[in-house]
C-alpha cells in the first residue's frame, strides 16, 4: 500500500476513533498539533493505531520501537509521552488496552518480532494474534458509533 494512502486512512481512522469515543464514552479528543506531539498524540494519552492488514494476516502489530539510523527509540506501547492506552484496529473493528497490558503480555509470552521498514527508517513491533486480543481486552465496532447517529 502506497505510503500517502495508508497515512491518509490513518487519518481518517483516529477521526472515526476520536467520534467513537466521544459518542460512546463521553471522552472529548482533539489531536495535538505535531510540534506538541512529544507530550503524546492528545491530552488524554491514547495512541491509535490503524492496522490495516490484521484481518488477512490474523495478528495485531504491537509498536514497541522506532529505528531512525543507529539510534532506536520507544515507541507505541513505549512511547516516552503521557499514552497510558492503545487502540488499534482498522475502519471496522478495533481493540482498546492498556499499554501496561501490552508490554505485560510482551514480557509472558514468546512473542513473534517483526521489523517493517518505512522511508524515514524502521519500525519494530511484535504480532499479537487476534484470539489473544479479544482475550485480553473487548473488540469494538465503529459501525456501532454509525448507527446510532
Amino acid at each position: 500500500m502506497k505510503t500517502k494512502n495508508k497515512l491518509e486512512k490513518g487519518i481518517k481512522f483516529e477521526e472515526k476513533i476520536y467520534d467513537w469515543l466521544l459518542q460512546e464514552k463521553k471522552i472529548s479528543c482533539k489531536k495535538n498539533p505535531l510540534n506538541k506531539q512529544p507530550l503524546g498524540e492528545n491530552a488524554q494519552g491514547i495512541e491509535i493505531k490503524n492496522d490495516q492488514r490484521f484481518h488477512d494476516t490474523g495478528n495485531l502489530f504491537i509498536s514497541t520501537n522506532k529505528i531512525y539510523g543507529h539510534k532506536t527509540i520507544g515507541w507505541g506501547i513505549y512511547k516516552d509521552d503521557n499514552s497510558w492506552l492503545y487502540i488499534i484496529g482498522d475502519e471496522n473493528t478495533f481493540w482498546i488496552f492498556t499499554c501496561k497490558q501490552l508490554q505485560n503480555f510482551q514480557k509472558e509470552n514468546k512473542v513473534f518480532t517483526k521489523v517493517v521498514k518505512h522511508e524515514k527508517g524502521s519500525e519494530v513491533g511484535f504480532l499479537l494474534p487476534v484470539s489473544k486480543a479479544n482475550k485480553i481486552a473487548p473488540s469494538y465496532s465503529i459501525n456501532q458509533l454509525i448507527l446510532h447517529l
